[in-house]
């Protein structure tokens, strides 16, 4: 908890995108993305109001357990699905400017 910075947050942000853009529709994975990233976005608007990032037990763990599961999804789908969802997020910022997860 003590050293958690903006990186993380981004980094764990784009597990998560990565997850929520490969995943099939009916996936078991996409609500554990969504925690994550509605967890993303408590962590964010914190940091915002108060000035230093920082987690709360309930995003840690959500953190903590859904990085797990979506690194052993994202391990299993083929590096072209990757490449794909990669490149259509790089598609979408460079169109509109944004990323929205």
């Amino acid at each position: 908890k003590g050293h958690f910075q903006e990186q993380h947050v981004y980094a764990l942000l784009s597990n998560a995108d990565m997850a929520r853009r490969i995943a099939p529709a009916d996936h078991a994975i996409l609500p554990v993305a969504q925690a994550m990233v509605e967890a993303i976005a408590e962590v964010q608007a914190r940091a915002q109001r108060t000035g230093t990032f920082g987690v709360n037990g309930d995003e840690m763990r959500v953190l903590r357990e859904g990085v797990g599961k979506t690194m052993v999804f994202l391990r299993g789908v083929p590096n072209v699905d990757i490449a794909r969802a990669s490149m259509a997020a790089v598609r979408e910022f460079n169109r509109t400017g944004v990323l929205r997860v």
